[in-house]
């Protein structure tokens, strides 16, 4: 995590712009399907041991207003399943296949459920913003047919810093914003979390280490 982290701040500081996007509660959101064709698709060797504990459904016991339900959970890794976030990782690899194919200059950086793009400079910092755009539409529809939402609190994008080092203001970032910009997909001008590492400006890295001390 250290290492990705330390490596898209040092491709931000001179010119890209970052793109990190998270799911919801993607372990327990993914298809077990999903899953299933994953491993035979990249790990048939595996097949007999996730269809052992992946094939059937769950059995899921909810307490609803003093009742006990009982559901087939066909979704999400087993709690303290060791295969679990193996299966995820491939299952969700597709996805991030199909974000470097589509654009193949970006450095993409994958944590798991935890997608990070780096988008080098391009004629604008508009133009970033927009592939970032553009990005960020493929990453969300591929995940939804795999059962996966983005979560939107955690999704963002950061500006490549201005070159006299000063804070982006609220018009230059209005001025900014493509006109096909996906509306729900906030611009951080101050920095991001990768992994749970900031990146981004200095103030922004103080405030999140004092945050996390204090915290």
């Amino acid at each position: 995590m250290e290492r990705t982290a330390h490596h898209l701040s040092a491709l931000w500081r001179p010119d890209h712009a970052l793109l990190s996007i998270d799911f919801v509660n993607g372990f327990n959101a993914l298809l077990r399907q999903v899953m299933l064709d994953a491993v035979n698709k990249r790990c048939p060797q595996l097949n007999h041991l996730f269809n052992k504990y992946y094939a059937r459904d769950s059995l899921c016991f909810f307490a609803v207003e003093g009742d006990v339900l009982v559901i087939r959970g066909q979704q999400g890794s087993r709690m303290g399943c060791v295969l679990g976030s193996f299966g995820f990782d491939l299952a969700v690899q597709d996805i991030y296949e199909a974000a470097a194919r589509h654009l193949p200059a970006a450095t993409i950086k994958a944590l798991t459920d935890d997608f990070n793009a780096a988008i080098p400079p391009q004629d604008s910092v508009q133009a970033q913003l927009r592939s970032a755009g553009v990005l960020f539409t493929l990453v969300r529809n591929e995940a939804k047919t795999r059962g996966l939402e983005v979560n939107m609190t955690k999704s963002c994008v950061l500006p490549p810093p201005k070159a006299n080092g000063l804070a982006y203001t609220e018009a230059e970032l209005l001025d900014l914003r493509p006109s096909d910009f996906p509306p729900e997909l906030r611009i951080c001008p101050d920095g991001i979390k990768v992994g749970g590492a900031p990146v981004g400006t200095d103030e922004f890295t103080r405030t999140f280490v004092r945050d996390t001390l204090e915290g």
